[in-house]
């Protein structure tokens, strides 16, 4: 069973869990993502796999009901679908640019640029379970993520869930041994 800790005590249980965060780098990690939306019957489940580059890079790349990949840099998006490829500077998508941001600081364990853009509604956890819940503090991003809450075991990140406005939400599951 998982404990929940005193509101004080979440930004020190978040420390403590992002300094022992070890996502792999450069390395594809398979992933089951479920999206479901006032506009479908029943969630759309998605497969593919995630990269995490050394240089800061996000690229998700699905494989299948479709083929989709989207790259996030610190500077840009990228979304290539059916051979044709758009690029989006990240100053013209305040809400991505913060949601990047917000990424990486929790894949790199960075406490500090992670609170910058959260704030933590709850960190629960016992033993190597935890989970994780934010809230973004930026109006962009607000107005396409409400909370995100981020589970893991150990060192691992193993899901990240997001409830968007409207009672829409997206969860992606990472396989790190690829089972």
């Amino acid at each position: 069973m998982l404990s929940l800790l005193a509101h004080g005590d979440d930004s020190v249980r978040v420390a403590s869990i992002l300094g022992d965060i070890d996502t792999p780098r450069d390395e594809p990690i398979p992933f089951i993502e479920r999206r479901q939306s006032q506009l479908l019957e029943e969630p759309l489940v998605l497969y593919g796999e995630v990269l995490f580059s050394e240089d800061g890079t996000l690229s998700k790349r699905i494989e299948r009901p479709f083929q989709e990949r989207v790259t996030i840099s610190a500077e840009s998006m990228e979304l290539e679908r059916k051979g044709r490829v758009r690029r989006v500077s990240l100053d013209k998508r305040a809400g991505v640019k913060v949601f990047y941001a917000g990424m990486r600081a929790l894949l790199d364990g960075d406490t500090d640029a992670l609170f910058e853009q959260f704030d933590v509604s709850a960190a629960v956890g016992e033993g190597a379970n935890w989970r994780i819940e934010l809230i973004p503090k930026d109006t962009d991003l607000r107005t396409f993520v409400e909370q995100l809450i981020i589970t893991g075991q150990g060192s691992q990140v193993l899901m990240v869930h997001t409830d968007q406005p409207g009672g829409d939400w997206q969860e992606i599951s990472f396989n790190p041994a690829g089972k």
